[in-house]
């Protein structure tokens, strides 16, 4: 009887709310990381949206997350990449480039002419540059690098923040 009584006062002293006050708090839920995805909207410019990615101590993942974010968006009037194309991987050089591997639907599905081939670079370098510290983006299809999505925007060098800045602005209207 009297064990009894003991294991019963246990129970009522630890399940007491001063106890509960001192007990240490869950492990919060992974947080998510706020960032700007850059969309075609219906005039065919860009629009910064916010988007939330998983935090990940590996920057490429976050990057990839960033980048795949344009894809998997709803359906809009004017889409800036063609949703079939893939985003392969993503790696960093020593000189804080970024190379983003995409598969070949991102020039095989392409929608084509000068306005949607700018605005697919620039939905790209701009959702990169506006939330990572990166230097330059290069863009390669298969592992290789290609001269162009659609013919009209040059990417045999690497995208740094100045041309992606006059892409940005570019409008044929």
């Amino acid at each position: 009887m009297k064990r009894k009584c003991l294991v019963i006062l246990l129970a009522l002293l630890l399940s007491s709310p001063a106890l509960a006050q001192n007990a240490p708090a869950p492990p919060a839920p992974a947080q998510g990381k706020m960032i700007t995805v850059f969309l075609a909207n219906q005039d065919g410019k860009l629009s910064g949206e916010p988007a939330s990615i998983a935090r990940d101590p590996i920057l490429e993942k976050e990057i990839k997350s960033a980048v795949e974010a344009i894809f998997t968006g709803a359906p809009r009037p004017v889409e800036a990449l063609p949703k079939t194309a893939k985003l392969n991987t993503v790696f960093l050089d020593g000189k804080k480039n970024v190379y983003l591997d995409f598969s070949e639907e991102l020039i095989n599905d392409h929608f084509g002419g000068i306005t949607r081939d700018i605005l697919s670079v620039s939905s790209i370098c701009k959702t990169v540059f506006t939330n990572f510290d990166v230097e330059g983006i290069r863009i390669l299809v298969k592992g290789k690098e290609i001269s162009s999505i659609a013919g009209h925007v040059d990417l045999e060098s690497k995208i740094t923040h100045k041309k992606c800045d006059a892409l940005a602005f570019y409008r044929k209207d």
